[in-house]
């Protein structure tokens, strides 16, 4: 169903998993678009009373994948704009876009959300 995620929820617990190991879990334009639906779903739908958020692989999540400033991604537009000044201005308010689509839907949420790394998943397991 969704590109960058898996999605399942257990006993009000939703766990969220990022599903691209191969390219270390980057984030790319549809990690962008997916993960601040995901959460509005589960909050709309009142389906989890918490949020778990994991990955696959060996890397929790490289970063920012480079697609995102290239090809034809809002980063790589300039939306439009030549001169310098509006090139830049759009740059910033983009970055905001894509912050505010992780720290604004998960504040707003009525659920907690946690981040669990791939060392904690393996200390789990172990105890």
């Amino acid at each position: 169903m969704y590109e960058c995620f898996e999605v399942s929820i257990t006993d009000k617990v939703a766990h969220v998993q990022l599903k691209r190991p191969d390219d270390l879990n980057t984030m790319v334009p549809a990690f962008w678009s997916e993960l601040p639906a995901i959460v509005r779903q589960i909050d709309a739908e009142r389906s989890a009373r918490a949020i778990v958020i994991s990955s696959t692989g060996k890397h929790f999540c490289a970063g920012m994948d480079l697609s995102v400033f290239s090809g034809g991604s809002g980063l790589a537009t300039n939306g439009g704009a030549t001169e310098i000044g509006r090139q830049r201005s759009h740059l910033f308010l983009m970055v905001q876009q894509l912050q505010d689509s992780v720290h604004v839907h998960s504040s707003r949420c009525a659920c907690r959300c946690w981040q669990r790394s791939r060392a904690e998943r393996s200390e789990e397991r172990s105890t």
